[in-house]
Parts: C-alpha cells; sequence; structure tokens
C-alpha cells in the first residue's frame, strides 16, 4: 500500500462505514418514510456523506477522496442489489 496503509486498516475503513450507517437504513429511515422511491433516495445519499466522512477521517485522507471512494462502493453495491433482485424474478 503506497500511502502507508496497512491491509487491515484499509479493510476496517472498507467494513466500519457500512455497519455505522446500516442500523439507520434499514430502521430508522422506513420508520419515518413512507414512499419507497424517497426513502431509497434518502438513504443512499445519507450513505454516501456519511461514510465518505468516515472513510477520509480513518484513512486521513481529503474530504473529496472519501467522497469519491464512498460513492464508488455504494454504486457497486447498490448496482449488485438490483442485479440480484433482477436474477430472482
Amino acid at each position: 500500500m503506497e500511502a502507508g496503509f496497512t491491509g487491515g486498516t484499509v479493510l476496517w475503513a472498507g467494513v466500519f462505514p457500512s455497519m455505522a450507517t446500516l442500523p439507520y437504513i434499514w430502521f430508522v429511515f422506513p420508520a419515518f418514510i413512507g414512499q419507497r422511491h424517497l426513502y431509497i433516495a434518502t438513504s443512499e445519499v445519507f450513505a454516501v456523506v456519511a461514510e465518505a466522512l468516515i472513510i477520509a477521517t480513518m484513512l486521513r485522507l481529503k474530504p473529496t477522496v472519501g467522497l469519491a471512494l464512498s460513492l464508488a462502493a455504494n454504486a457497486a453495491s447498490f448496482l449488485l442489489g438490483i442485479l440480484i433482485k433482477m436474477d430472482g424474478q
């Protein structure tokens, strides 16, 4: 790792942000947002922003780099979910 990160640090920075935001996305937002599309949009924006801040803080990166990493990870996760759902239909 060029920037001086250990594999464990990078792994933890990949896992912890999701662990921190998932309970809000699964349990808090559905209790307050009834419309499905609004729930999905709100949850995704929340996840990207919150996880970007966590990643940037954990890895001591610029916020824009944290945002890019978070956006890429969440886009991949969202698209994978769509593909899995399509396969099950």
